[in-house]
């Protein structure tokens, strides 16, 4: 028997991630039993019952198992056309390449120190003919203050940026989306 389940976009995405949890988990114990199972000796027909017992119910759960990962699916499907009617996946595509650049940034000004030095500060004394000199390195600070000052300002822009994307993303993903479940597949998910 299905219900009908209206949720934003953003409640179907959990509810993804908690079908794709538990089929994880049923299909572990299902592999475990029907791939592992060892006895130590035969103890007679007691004992080919309750294993074919327990292989009968791994194989119902088997059912179970397949029923979640169409409910994955659907689910899936159905995000991914509200995503691209929405324009969520364009979206999503230049939130993460922000993201990357305002990172790749980030860690090129924080890599700078008070340690480093600049192109006209390096000492004429480290220039030697000698590359396998023990003598001890310098760190070179590879930019001028106003390029650093610019990197700055391009990494607090792209801040900016994926902040507002990040909002648009998550008002996107409020919009509601209709789907059929079967309820045991709806209770598994916690609906």
């Amino acid at each position: 028997m299905t219900k009908s389940y209206t949720l934003p976009l953003s409640r179907w995405h959990k509810v993804a991630e908690r079908l794709s949890r538990h089929y994880a988990e049923l299909t572990q114990g299902i592999l475990k039993t029907l791939t592992n199972t060892e006895i130590g000796g035969y103890l007679g027909e007691s004992q080919i019952t309750r294993l074919k017992n327990s292989a009968e119910q791994e194989l119902l759960k088997l059912h179970t198992a397949f029923a979640l990962q169409d409910a994955i699916i659907l689910i899936r499907q159905a995000i991914g056309d509200a995503n691209t009617k929405n324009g969520v996946s364009n979206s999503l595509a230049e939130y993460d390449a922000l993201t990357r650049r305002q990172k790749l940034l980030e860690s090129i000004l924080s890599g700078q120190s008070n340690e480093m030095i600049s192109f006209d500060e390096l000492p004429q004394q480290i220039i030697t003919d000698n590359p396998f000199s023990l003598r001890s390195s310098l760190r070179v600070r590879m930019f001028d203050a106003s390029t650093e000052a610019e990197l700055q300002k391009q990494a607090e822009e792209l801040r900016a940026k994926v902040y507002a994307l990040a909002d648009q993303i998550s008002d996107l993903n409020g919009n509601q989306v209709t789907l059929e479940l079967p309820e045991s597949v709806a209770q598994a998910a916690g609906l």
